[in-house]
Formats: C-alpha cells, sequence, structure tokens
C-alpha cells in the first residue's frame, strides 16, 4: 500500500466511526430527555389508597425520582470524563513504550529507567496544584467568562473538566509531533533523549489534575445530599473506565492496520509503526468529545448557583 494509502484508508475509518458516534450520542441524549420527562409517572398513582400498602417495586417515592433524575444528568458529564482519561493512560502504556526506545541517558552520569517519566506527569501534578491556587483559577476564570459582565472569580466545575479535554487535546498534538520527529530521527540512525517527552508527560500531570478536580466536584455537588456518597464513587467509575476506553482503541486500530499484513501503526517495535497516526486519532476524537461537551455545558442548569461551588472547586483541585 502507498504511503498515503494506509494513512487515507485508516483516518476514513476513523471518519465513519465519529459519525456514528456522533449519531449514537444525539440518539442517546433524546432517549434520556424522552425517559426523563416520564419518570415522574413512577411517583404517581390513581389509588386512593395509602402510599404504604403498595410494593415500593412498582411505587417510588418524589425523592427516589428526583434522585434517579439527578444521576442521569450528570452521566454525559462522566462519559466526557471517561474520554479525557483515556488520554491519559497513555502516560502508563505508549509514553513508556516510547520512553524505552530512546536514549534514557539524561547526563554523562545519569542514565533513568523508562517509567521514570512519571516523575514529569507528578511535577506537572504538583504544579498545577499550586498554581491555581495562587491565582491561577482567577486568571482562569476571567479567561473562560470573558463573554460575562463582571469579573467571574473562579471557574465552575464544568470548565474544570473542559479546560481537562482541552489540555488532553493540546497534549496529544505535541505527543504526535513528538513521535514523528522521534521516528523520522530513528530512519536515519539517530536516538532522541527521552527528555523530548517532557512536554507530554508534565501536560499528563496538568490534564489529571483538572480531570479529578472537575469530575469530583461536579457529581458531589449535582445531586441530592442522600446520593453524593453513591455519585462520588459513580465519578471515579467513569475515570477508571477510561483505562478500557484506551485499549479499546489499540485493538481497534490494530485490528484495521494489520489487516494488509503490515506491521499497523502501533507494533511492538514502534520504529516499524506509526503511533504518531494514533496520537491524531486521539486529539481528533478529543477535539469531538470537547465540541458535545460545550454543547451539553452550554444548556445544563446548575442544582444550585456556580458561585456556591467556586470554593469547593478550588479546594478539591488544591487536594
Amino acid at each position: 500500500m502507498s504511503f498515503f494509502g494506509e494513512p487515507f484508508l485508516v483516518f476514513h475509518a476513523i471518519f465513519l466511526f465519529f459519525f456514528w458516534l456522533k449519531s449514537l450520542l444525539f440518539s442517546l441524549f433524546a432517549v434520556c430527555a424522552f425517559f426523563i420527562s416520564f419518570l415522574d409517572k413512577a411517583a404517581l398513582t390513581t389509588s386512593e389508597e395509602p402510599r404504604e400498602k403498595f410494593n415500593p417495586w412498582k411505587l417510588c417515592t418524589v425523592t427516589q425520582v428526583e434522585e434517579l433524575k439527578c444521576l442521569l444528568r450528570v452521566i454525559p458529564v462522566g462519559i466526557a470524563s471517561t474520554c479525557t482519561a483515556a488520554m491519559a493512560a497513555q502516560m502508563n502504556t505508549l509514553f513508556q513504550v516510547q520512553a524505552a526506545a530512546m536514549n534514557m541517558q539524561v547526563t554523562q552520569w545519569l542514565t533513568i529507567p523508562a517509567a521514570s517519566i512519571h516523575l514529569f506527569s507528578i511535577s506537572g501534578s504538583i504544579l498545577t496544584g499550586f498554581v491555581y491556587n495562587a491565582g491561577g483559577s482567577r486568571l482562569l476564570g476571567w479567561f473562560l467568562n470573558l463573554s460575562k459582565k463582571g469579573f467571574v472569580h473562579q471557574p465552575t466545575s464544568l470548565q474544570i473538566q473542559g479546560t481537562s479535554i482541552f489540555v488532553g487535546i493540546v497534549l496529544m498534538v505535541i505527543s504526535a509531533i513528538v513521535e514523528a520527529y522521534r521516528l523520522r530521527a530513528a530512519q536515519e540512525g539517530h536516538t532522541l533523549s527521552v527528555l523530548w517527552l517532557m512536554p507530554q508527560t508534565f501536560l499528563v500531570g496538568v490534564a489529571i489534575n483538572f480531570i479529578y478536580a472537575g469530575s469530583m466536584d461536579f457529581f458531589y455537588t449535582e445531586v441530592s445530599d442522600g446520593m453524593r456518597t453513591v455519585s462520588s464513587a459513580v465519578s471515579l467509575l467513569f475515570l477508571g473506565a477510561g483505562n478500557y476506553l484506551s485499549s479499546i482503541f489499540v485493538t481497534i486500530v490494530n485490528d484495521i492496520t494489520t489487516r494488509d499484513g503490515s506491521a499497523g501503526w502501533i507494533p511492538s517495535d514502534l520504529n516499524s509503526g506509526h503511533v504518531d497516526y494514533f496520537y491524531w486519532f486521539l486529539a481528533s476524537f478529543l477535539t469531538l468529545v470537547l465540541g458535545f461537551f460545550l454543547v451539553y455545558s452550554h444548556f445544563y442548569i446548575y442544582r444550585e448557583p456556580p458561585k456556591d461551588q467556586l470554593l469547593r472547586s478550588s479546594n478539591a483541585l488544591l487536594d
């Protein structure tokens, strides 16, 4: 297959995947909206008998209905956090494989193992927490609310999570560029230093901070008091599902790119593959996710005013 043939074929498959995903998400939103509007009937009865005599599995209380509606409203945000977590999962997989294929000698006296690149991610996470709480939150809140009147001191939980998706897109673009440069250098007989991975691994730490802070705060504040413990666990469930989503992406891409007998995009020997194409795929996917997230966030109505969430968002990011 020609040099341009394989990328065109795979990106065409990716486009079709995005098209069907978009249709699926719109259908899911429509079904959820239709379903939520009928949930109130679960608490209605035409009988004059006391509610205590009814089977609790057939007649719900108003509180139970409202708690379920709150949980359903936050599921799309949970799906977005899963997609962003799939990006962060590359830190434990492909980034380390990349590091192993690079020059691990940092100085004349210091050679580090591939797993040491986690230090860059940890540094990014720690620095983000300090900068955010030292005044960065005010700058971020001002930047994200330029179209609003007055000065907004803090970003909302949805804005924090949207920031994590944007950072993930930038991270994947940088990863694709670095990998393309590394692959070109390897084909010319050169080996890049592992320090070339510092920007993308540093941004992983930044993105993880925003993912956890925005997701945990949103799930905690947007449900009733009786469901806050459960919703916090559900938010962690969505974040953990990102690792499985990453595995699914790798499996699908490998299956498509190896059908012609070639090594594919993600072979055991990265020098014979195109991991940079996979990073471009993730960047495209996150761009689509960000688009849906912005639309959903625009129409989302908070249970409590965003200004009451600001202190919790700041404390969550610091923790």
